[in-house]
């Protein structure tokens, strides 16, 4: 042989190699196994007195990825056998499916494909073990069936990334309102010269006749109060309060009308004076305001009940001087949270609604015409508790929803959908105890939540700013050893927040208005997220898979050895046929 020759046999058999160790991308036919009875372990340690949620995830084949969010356990009996899973399922960086599995269930991910339907992940939640310093969760079996995108032909790898996140800026101050009254923050606004206007909500008696006082405070730009007002109500009770374009608000509820209850609206102008009050009644058992808004004629838009829980739904519309113009009682039963005017004139109502499952509500999205018509209703929620307090419509025409959802643990939750009410996207954020978000803001950049947190030894406000996609960028408590919360918040002109809400660990110690004032986010922060990770996680997060055993057989794969003596049988071959000319 010649050194030409052994040279040419020398970069046959360095080219066989390579394409040995580093193979290209196969195919498989969609519907054919692709993983086959894999078991995949996820383990979450516990630290301190809670459990310290991880969101792990597992990469898979074709650009699938797996990963377990959160885990709920129902704290008392007859539910103490539950133990829910749940998981998001997503594609090359998009969700496909989430999943809410109990113990011993098992789920599947199904996907159209040419008109036909193939199922693409099996898996069965073989066990939650409980341990004293961690809680595992095991699928097996766990299969894999191809749609017909490129192999991953390395097959299942773990992925192992610390979350990221954007620094939360910082509270420049707070303030307290109220005294030894029980006061219910109900509104905040920023003013035009920076302040800020308060609303609140006091029980109270005057003599010797139950009632409500209004309380209405304004305050400078650093929170100092310039001026305050009470106007007392007998017999009503507040349940919303907007700020209206004049700088006044409007004020709606219930009041004690003869032997029942009426559904109530009062106009306040920017001084703190009743301008008008209007009352509406003739409901069998009664009728109460849960929301009002006002609507871009200067009219009002209420939205409430009739009767006791379940008895019907109705929306009242006003003119601006709060005469009715319209009524509609809608076929649906439950509580209104928030009612919104939409950019086409209709509006949109966000409520709680009985479930398919008793003795348990969905959060229910209703949309209606400009005439109170309604043009559709979406439910979400799976087997538990579930609720919207706060919508708002997003600049995409669609609307974004602020709530709490027991079905995928007991954690604050917000859905993004497009205007048909389809959803797009849903976010949960976890809280060691259990969290709210009760009102949602979209900034320039994202969203903004205010709510509370159920945390051992008092309540805490909480503040979750996210990124367009609702991923978190920060998040931030404010609180003291008592019950605290945040009910409302706004972007101010300087890019900080203002949170309004209640507390009982600062002033007076009985419940008490609220107000903080955020500062904008730290100069040269970046909404990052977890390295090579597209998802969600909290600042307390780390993103990890913890693996057992695994089986990758497929029927496209061949065992390395042979693929690398086919490679080299093969060049010889050829290098032969080269040398005798066939």
């Amino acid at each position: 042989m010649t050194l030409t020759s052994l040279l040419r046999l020398t970069n046959f058999l360095a080219l066989g190699i390579l394409l040995v160790l580093f193979p290209t991308s196969a195919h498989a036919q969609i519907g054919d196994l692709i993983l086959l009875h894999t078991k995949i372990d996820l383990v979450i340690p516990e630290i301190g007195v809670s459990w310290e949620y991880a969101k792990n995830v597992t990469m898979l084949k074709e650009g699938y990825m797996l990963s377990l969010d959160s885990l709920w356990f129902p704290p008392a009996p007859p539910f103490e056998h539950v133990r829910i899973a749940n998981f998001t399922i997503v594609k090359n960086g998009e969700t496909v499916k989430k999943i809410s599995a109990n113990q011993g269930d098992v789920f599947y991910y199904n996907k159209i494909i040419d008109g036909k339907e193939y199922t693409i992940i099996e898996a069965k939640v073989e066990a939650i073990y409980l341990g004293t310093q961690t809680i595992l969760v095991r699928l097996e079996p766990f299969y894999q069936y191809s749609d017909g995108s490129t192999v991953n032909e390395k097959g299942i790898s773990a992925a192992n990334s610390k979350a990221s996140k954007d620094a939360a800026p910082s509270e420049e101050w707070n303030r307290t309102f109220g005294g030894k009254d029980e006061d219910a923050i109900m509104s905040v606004q920023q003013t035009g010269d920076g302040g800020y206007f308060l609303a609140r909500s006091i029980p109270a008696l005057w003599m010797g006749l139950s009632g409500t006082l209004i309380g209405l405070n304004k305050t400078d730009a650093g929170g100092n109060e310039q001026w305050n007002k009470t106007i007392f109500e007998y017999g009503a009770q507040v349940h919303s309060i907007q700020q209206t374009a004049d700088d006044g608000f409007a004020v709606a509820g219930d009041i004690i009308s003869t032997d029942t209850l009426d559904a109530w609206l009062v106009k306040i102008d920017s001084n703190g004076s009743k301008q008008w009050k209007k009352t509406f009644g003739g409901g069998e058992y009664g009728e109460t305001a849960y929301s009002v808004s006002q609507t871009g004629d200067g009219g009002y838009i209420l939205a409430g009940s009739t009767g006791e829980y379940g008895k019907g739904i109705w929306l009242i519309r006003t003119d601006s001087n709060g005469n009715e113009k319209w009524k509609r009682i809608l076929e649906t039963t439950g509580m209104v949270s928030s009612v919104q005017q939409t950019a086409d004139g209709g509006y949109i109502m966000a409520m709680e609604t009985e479930s398919d499952f008793p003795d348990y509500y969905d959060a229910k999205l209703i949309k209606v015409d400009s005439n109170g018509s309604e043009q559709w209703n979406m439910k979400f929620g799976g087997k538990f508790n579930d609720r919207f307090y706060s919508v708002l419509q997003t600049r995409d025409g669609g609307y974004i929803l602020a709530g709490m959802t027991e079905s995928y643990g007991h954690d604050a939750w917000l859905i993004k959908t497009d205007p048909k009410g389809n959803e797009q996207w849903n976010r949960t954020f976890y809280v060691a105890g259990g969290s709210e978000a009760l009102d949602v803001q979209q900034t320039h950049d994202g969203y903004i939540l205010a709510g509370r947190t159920f945390s051992y030894g008092g309540n805490d406000a909480l503040l979750i700013k996210t990124n367009p996609d609702g991923s978190e960028q920060w998040r931030k408590l404010f609180g003291g050893e008592r019950d605290d919360e945040a009910l409302y918040v706004q972007q101010t002109g300087d890019g900080g927040y203002i949170l309004a809400g209640n507390t009982k660990s600062f002033g007076s110690g009985d419940k008490e208005a609220w107000l903080i004032k955020v500062s904008r986010e730290p100069d040269g922060t970046a909404n990052a997220q977890a390295e090579g990770i597209t998802g969600t996680a909290s600042p307390n997060q780390t993103l990890a898979t913890v693996q057992a055993e695994t089986n990758k057989i497929t029927p496209a794969e061949k065992a390395a050895g042979f693929e690398m003596v086919l490679a080299i049988t093969t060049l010889l071959a050829v290098y032969i046929a080269g040398r005798k000319g066939w």
